[in-house]
């Protein structure tokens, strides 16, 4: 005598992303049960690569540079911190907004080691106290320049044609420029 199971709970677990096998297993039944009972109520059953698929949502691997990636979709995955703090504001980030790791620890995906701020920010806090490296040429130039040259004996120097790269330099080492001072002719 055959046994009955619940077709609606059958459905359920299905819909729900359980496999075949798992609500086989679950209930105490054969695939010859459960494969009925689906297509008696409409349901189309999933192939074998989308259940694998299915299987392997929520599921984490760590890339380059340390950062965690969550499998989404069958063929798509997320990046772990991004997802932490859009369920953390209940919304997508905004096109301008990046996730921070407080701490620096690309891995650690707790909301509290996470903030968000914008991409300028970003750039700034991660910037802020490194100062871009000068050549020879710029060194020289420079000096000259806290020396009291004037930037026309430094081009005279050290051989440059463009006034612009001397202005440049300067602004690279952080320096402003003094201004010169014309006077008025009467």
């Amino acid at each position: 005598m055959a046994r009955k199971y619940d077709h609606d709970l059958i459905c359920d677990m299905y819909r729900s992303g359980k496999s075949i096998p798992q609500i086989c297993k679950e209930i105490g039944c054969t695939s010859g049960a459960v494969i009925p009972a689906l297509r008696k109520l409409g349901i189309v059953t999933r192939s074998i690569s989308d259940a694998v698929s299915m299987s392997r949502l929520g599921s984490k691997s760590k890339q380059t540079h340390g950062y965690v990636f969550v499998r989404t979709g069958k063929y798509r995955r997320a990046l772990e911190h991004r997802l932490v703090m859009e369920k953390e504001l209940g919304r997508k980030l905004l096109d301008d907004e990046v996730v921070h790791h407080k701490d620096g620890n690309t891995a650690n995906n707790t909301s509290d080691n996470l903030i968000v701020i914008t991409r300028g920010e970003h750039t700034r806090l991660h910037h802020k106290n490194k100062s871009p490296a000068l050549t020879d040429k710029q060194k020289m130039l420079v000096t000259l320049y806290l020396e009291g040259k004037s930037p026309l004996e430094i081009r005279t120097a050290l051989g440059i044609k463009s006034q612009s790269f001397l202005y440049a330099a300067l602004k690279k080492a952080g320096i402003e420029p003094r201004t010169s001072r014309r006077r008025n002719k009467q």
